[in-house]
């Protein structure tokens, strides 16, 4: 899909009172008048606008609607005499827009479902039909995992290789996901099948056009541009390739017919500004300047080559410098690509700027983008690339088609150059091509033995994608030595150490080797403050745990872990710790905050405590010789509904001697598959995984808990769920 199809203006409105693929309205009533607001999406001549009310016309004309303009009028309505409706018709006197003030299409009570939702739900692979298999891959695209979706369409293929929705949809995702021998090859069976089709076609020339083959993909855009759905980027791409070979008469009737398709997008309207001007066709590109910016003030591509580029703005993020620049590129224009690109920008106060951010010509792509269009221009030289080559790559994120060919380029002109190789490694193992982005990141560790941020990638890659938690410590280890105030180092090294069987001591000390850990003004991350507190606690360091909150600020986080519980957590493994070793004294310390008659302000955790917090207090008042007290707990576990704290609720079942086992087993193994939809559904994974496991745990599936343990451990740590 391309983006213009989920952008519309809302300008000048004052509000949104309706809205559909038409337009949007907006009805104000103010002392006894109405004030209609109109944004069309698409050009609407002839249009039919009438304010009624009560069935009588207030008002009623016939306009010609653009999306570049907002429509507004206001009458004078009697309140008495009900509701004022705004309606829109098209020409032909079809109803496209309608809105009475103040209804909306709210669902009736009875439609609403409260509590926990229940999730569709999708078969095992061996029982999932076709229809199953694209409805996975689509859910997952929209939940952005287009990576997993790609791995999810190929699974199908396996089951259905003549399917050919299955076909266009991994191929669609194969060209998005920059896998061009892929795309090329999926798409072509499918276009054997169905030649006309215009979005295999459309997807098809994006494969080629990665692939260098210009005359092929112009022929399948060329199919696509035939049809009315992707005719608009169909004859943007088309303008391109004409732009790039120098015809720029051609490119400029496509750039044309696709803002005549869809006045909407953006980057037809900017594009054709550009070729227009480049034409030398000076006021015809003013003009067009003038609209675009009419229609999208922040653009600024079209503040650049209208000449009145807004330097604060393109310094304040680098990454608008090389869209700048990128889209001039995609037209050969790369005199203007370069003016853009080696130009010295002010710096920015750090408030408008994202933290860590440099002026666009300290980053490494902004200096590779200039030397590639230096090379275009017949005027490059080596030193070009190695200046590029010796920036800092700790935050560029490569994933465009244009860093794709850029940092090749790079390469080309020189094998060795580290930063290079660990980019585009990082672009293609973003793209799911795990070996071809690892090969890349061995290169650049091999030429470059101490550079920063790679030990982590690799190390993350090896735990999490090739299931090597050895060759991840090594990493992570490397990267202790090489990046020692990445926090990302030691979440990395705490998991492939966990995974692994270090014990809990090993593991506190190798996180407290972060730079001034246990300081109050330490630059030590919240969430790694917390396992480490956690991890000093397993260890039995509880007061080094404690020290670790001493005067120390801790950001709230919504739906996150706050440090108040991460506290609960240290103080109750210290009373489990107390009350084993007969300490009871100790141990009623928290065992007090929890009853009833507290203070307040003493109470350790609010009063729906879940049945994990329950049991273990429990335990530790039945240690402490408090029987009624610890019953009363396990009572309180036992009565828990909730799924993910269901195992904690059996097991005080079992303690209390309620337990029932052919009702539990029911009950949890509904509950497991329940978990384990949530937990490909859920982007708390970490937590679900858990779940599973102690689910699966007290089913007494002993290696399928193992196995969902370790997981848990390489996933991010939600919810404590480490």
């Amino acid at each position: 899909m391309h983006f213009s199809e989920y952008w519309m203006p809302v300008r000048g409105t004052g509000g949104i009172s309706r809205a559909n693929k038409t337009g949007v309205v907006h009805l104000d009533v103010h002392d006894g008048d109405v004030t209609a607001a109109l944004n069309v999406n698409e050009r609407l001549p002839g249009a039919r606008i009438s304010l009624l009310q009560n069935g009588a016309s207030l008002w009623a004309g016939t306009v010609d609607l653009a999306p570049e303009t907002t429509w507004s009028h206001s009458v004078a309505a009697d309140e008495k005499n009900g509701k004022v409706t705004f309606e829109l018709k098209d020409r032909a006197g079809r109803s496209v827009l309608k809105q009475t003030d103040g209804e909306y299409d709210w669902d009736p009570e009875s439609a609403i479902v409260t509590g926990r939702q229940e999730l569709a739900q999708v078969p095992e692979p061996a029982s999932r039909s076709e229809d199953d298999w694209l409805q996975l891959g689509r859910n997952q695209e929209l939940n952005g995992k287009a990576v997993v979706a790609f791995a999810t369409y190929r699974s199908a293929l396996e089951k259905y290789p003549q399917s050919q929705s299955l076909a266009v949809a991994a191929g669609r995702l194969a060209a998005s996901l920059q896998r061009f021998d892929e795309a090329e090859r999926l798409l072509e069976q499918a276009q054997k099948r169905d030649t006309p089709n215009s979005e295999v076609a459309y997807y098809l020339g994006i494969a080629e056009e990665g692939l260098g083959h210009a005359r092929e993909a112009q022929t399948s855009y060329e199919i696509a541009f035939r049809q009315a759905d992707l005719r608009s980027p169909a004859a943007v791409r088309l303008g391109e390739l004409r732009a790039r070979e120098g015809d720029l008469e051609d490119a400029s009737s496509f750039l044309q017919a696709s803002v005549a398709a869809e006045p909407a997008n953006s980057r037809a309207q900017e594009e054709l500004e550009a070729v227009t001007r480049a034409l030398g066709e000076r006021a015809e590109a003013d003009r067009l300047a003038n609209l675009g910016l009419r229609q999208n003030p922040l653009s600024a591509f079209l503040k650049e080559d209208a000449g009145a580029p807004d330097l604060e703005y393109l310094a304040a993020d680098p990454y608008r410098v090389l869209r700048v620049a990128s889209q001039y590129m995609r037209l050969g224009l790369f005199e203007k690509a370069l003016d853009v690109l080696d130009r010295t920008y002010p710096r920015v106060p750090a408030d408008r700027s994202e933290p860590g951010s440099v002026p666009p010509q300290e980053h490494p792509l902004v200096l590779y983008y200039a030397a590639y269009c230096k090379q275009k221009l017949g005027a490059g030289a080596p030193r070009d690339w190695q200046t590029a080559s010796q920036l800092s790559a700790n935050l560029a994120f490569p994933s465009s088609e244009t860093d794709r060919v850029v940092l090749q380029a790079a390469l080309d002109a020189d094998a060795k150059d580290a930063t290079a190789h660990y980019l585009l490694g990082t672009l293609l193992f973003s793209k799911g091509m795990v070996d071809e982005g690892m090969a890349h990141w061995a290169q650049a560790r091999q030429l470059a033995p101490h550079r920063p941020v790679i030990d982590v990638d690799m190390g993350n890659a090896l735990l999490n994608v090739k299931d090597d938690p050895q060759g991840a410590l090594a990493a992570f280890r490397e990267g202790l030595r090489n990046d020692r105030e990445n926090a990302e180092v030691y979440v990395g090294l705490d998991e492939s150490m966990s995974v692994t069987g270090a014990s809990a001591t090993e593991r506190a000390d190798a996180l407290s080797q972060y730079p001034g850990a246990d300081a109050a003004d330490s630059k030590m991350p919240a969430g790694l403050v917390y396992q480490l507190a956690l991890t000093r606690a397993e260890a039995g360091q509880y007061e080094r745990a404690f020290v670790l909150f001493k005067d120390r600020f801790f950001p709230s986080e919504e739906g996150g872990t706050t440090s108040e519980e991460v506290l609960f957590e240290v103080r109750l493994m210290q009373a489990e710790a107390w009350a084993k070793a007969q300490n009871c004294a100790q141990a009623e310390g928290i065992l007090s905050s929890n009853r009833p008659e507290a203070e307040p302000e003493a109470k350790a955790e609010p009063e729906n405590r879940p049945a994990r917090e329950s049991v273990k207090l429990a335990a530790i008042a039945q240690s402490c010789g408090h029987a009624s007290e610890s019953r009363d707990l396990l009572e309180k576990a036992a009565a828990g509904a909730d799924l993910d704290d269901l195992a904690w609720t059996i097991q005080a079942q079992r303690s209390l001697g309620t337990y029932d086992a052919a009702k539990s087993g029911e009950r949890l193994a509904a509950a497991l598959a329940e978990a384990q939809r949530s937990l490909a559904a859920s982007t708390h994974s970490g937590y679900w995984q858990y779940t599973v496991g102690m689910l699966q745990a007290a089913l007494n599936q002993t290696e399928p808990a193992r196995e969902s343990f370790e997981k848990t451990l390489v996933l991010a740590d939600t919810h404590m769920s480490h």
